[in-house]
C-alpha cells in the first residue's frame, strides 16, 4: 500500500531563534539545542508512520537520542497549542560522518500526519510562534 508522504526540508534553525530558545528553555546551556538541523516527513496514516520510525530504530547508523512522541494519549497537547508529532532526536554514526568529524551531531526528524502538516501552514504557524512567545519558550 503507498501512502502519500511529503518531505519538507526545513533548513537551519536561524541563529536569532536559536539564541532565544537557550535563554528561555535551555537554561542558557547552548549543548541541549538539539534541533538546528531539521526536516519533516508528513504520512497520510499513523501506519506509514509507524513503518518509518522503526526503519529509523532498526538503522545501525542511526544513534536515537530522544523520541518525543506528541501523539500519545499521555502528552498534554496544551504544551503545544494542540500540535502533535513524533519527534526523534538522533546522531548517524557512518564512514562518512566519522571522516567528516560529524557524528556528535545532533539532527532532528519530525514525523508527522498530513493533517496536522496542512494545519500548520504559514499563518499557523505564525499563530503558534506568538502563542510561544506568550509562554516565554
Amino acid at each position: 500500500k503507498g501512502g502519500s508522504v511529503g518531505v519538507k526540508w526545513s533548513g537551519l534553525k536561524s541563529s536569532g531563534r536559536a539564541i532565544e530558545k537557550i535563554t528561555r528553555s535551555l537554561g542558557n546551556d547552548p549543548s541541549y539545542l538539539t534541533d538546528i538541523c531539521r526536516f519533516m516527513i508528513a504520512f497520510e496514516n499513523f501506519e506509514d508512520l509507524t513503518k518509518c520510525l522503526a526503519t529509523l530504530l532498526t538503522d545501525e547508523e542511526v544513534r536515537v537520542i530522544r523520541i518525543k512522541n506528541r501523539y500519545s494519549p499521555d502528552y498534554d497537547a496544551a504544551k503545544s497549542a494542540g500540535y502533535r508529532d513524533v519527534a526523534i532526536n538522533f546522531r548517524i554514526k557512518s564512514d562518512a560522518t566519522l571522516a567528516l568529524g560529524a557524528e556528535v551531531h545532533i539532527c532532528e526528524l519530525q514525523l508527522i500526519l498530513l493533517s496536522f502538516a496542512e494545519i500548520r501552514s504559514v499563518a499557523g504557524h505564525r499563530n503558534y510562534i506568538q502563542w510561544r512567545n506568550f509562554r516565554g519558550e
